[in-house]
């Protein structure tokens, strides 16, 4: 049997988990979404500006950015939710191919946003207990390292995202329809061998 030539139904090549996954990027999403991005370019806009450079309020940039660019970021994801660009030639063969990969980003800008809240928190506690250190005590320089060693640490650990599982697309209905399906690769050798070649049958 010729696999390339099988044609799936719509209702097979929905890209939602679940009907709650569903929900959550198609109403809850967008509006948040757009509400983040808004807000935090307005905060990238006030803590950028001359009158209010500090440390604190830099770490605060970058965890605006990073909060925009996790949202971003997450943007496929909840478009592959809506009919209209789930069953899209294009939009399934692109997203699909790179939703390990986006899925990798999203996890590492997180991770950042996480240790810049708690480097906000440190810095915050050290004004407390010092409050008369003037600011030389954190330079420019040393924030930026500080940013930078976050940055480094958060992409080295999550960076695994990127190989933890295999995905395998293919073209069926002559070549008019895509699906992928991705695989563990921690699984045993041959059994992932076996899934690797065998994926089209059970797609």
């Amino acid at each position: 049997m010729n696999y390339s030539m099988k044609c799936w139904s719509e209702r097979h090549q929905l890209l939602s988990g679940s009907t709650l996954e569903m929900i959550v990027f198609t109403l809850l999403f967008p509006p948040i979404c757009i509400l983040g991005i808004a807000g935090n370019t307005l905060n990238l806009m006030v803590l950028l500006s001359s009158e209010m450079r500090s440390r604190a309020n830099s770490l605060l940039a970058c965890l605006a950015f990073c909060d925009i660019v996790f949202l971003l970021l997450m943007i496929p994801h909840s478009l592959a939710n809506f009919n209209v660009f789930a069953l899209n030639y294009f939009f399934r063969w692109y997203y699909l191919s790179a939703k390990i990969h986006l899925i990798t980003l999203a996890n590492w800008s997180s991770a950042v946003a996480i240790w810049l809240v708690v480097a906000v928190c440190a810095e915050r506690v050290m004004g407390i207990r010092h409050p008369f250190h003037t600011r030389a005590h954190w330079s420019r320089y040393c924030t930026a390292a500080i940013v930078f060693t976050i940055v480094l640490l958060a992409g080295m650990l999550t960076f695994y995202n990127n190989f933890s599982h295999i995905c395998v697309v293919k073209e069926f209905c002559n070549r008019t329809q895509v699906m992928a399906k991705c695989f563990d690769v921690t699984l045993d050798t041959l059994v992932y061998f076996l899934l690797r070649f065998l994926s089209p049958i059970i797609l």
